[in-house]
């Protein structure tokens, strides 16, 4: 079992995980004054694009740093193994990127990963990188495991879902 104990309110915290979004020079600014304002209560692990998008901002904050390709890394420093990592929050198998749902009747199913396009208001492809799908027969694979274990609502997500497939040339 792990260490760690979910708690519902921050000021009795020993530590705090937060999933931070930097996608917009605004959002970017909300989410640094949440750590800096956060930071007094407990020490923070910052995950999420934060991490990509302006590691040096989080390094003034925190020195716990894991941007969205390092989830293996957070659940090792965490020591969380595979079989418990649902005790801080919903992290599925089937998604690298580190997020958590509360979506617990829907099964969540990543058909790929990063973004075609090069919006100037954007981040997401140097938080998250270039458009990377995943191969028709996983994702098949992965619906019939939701189904298998019980969920009948499936979820698509990804960050460009209109580019699916372009960089493999399959579509749906």
């Amino acid at each position: 079992s792990t260490k760690y104990e979910v708690c519902n309110n921050y000021n009795i915290a020993d530590l705090i995980i937060i999933s931070t979004c930097a996608l917009s020079k605004n959002q970017k600014k909300a989410t640094i004054d949440r750590l800096n304002y956060l930071h007094q209560y407990a020490p923070l692990i910052i995950a999420g694009c934060l991490g990509s998008i302006d590691f040096e901002s989080a390094k003034k904050i925190s020195s716990n740093i894991f941007p969205p390709r390092m989830i293996n890394e957070l659940y090792d420093f965490l020591e969380i193994t595979k079989f418990n990592r649902k005790q801080v929050g919903r992290l599925l198998e089937n998604d690298n990127v580190l997020k958590t749902y509360n979506l617990e009747n829907v099964w969540l199913v990543r058909i790929s990963e990063g973004c075609k396009g090069s919006c100037s208001y954007c981040a997401i492809k140097k938080a998250i990188g270039a458009l990377k799908s995943r191969d028709l027969n996983y994702i098949h694979k992965l619906i019939e495991t939701g189904i298998k274990v019980g969920y009948r609502k499936i979820q698509i997500e990804a960050e460009d879902t209109g580019a699916y497939g372009i960089d493999i040339g399959q579509s749906f």
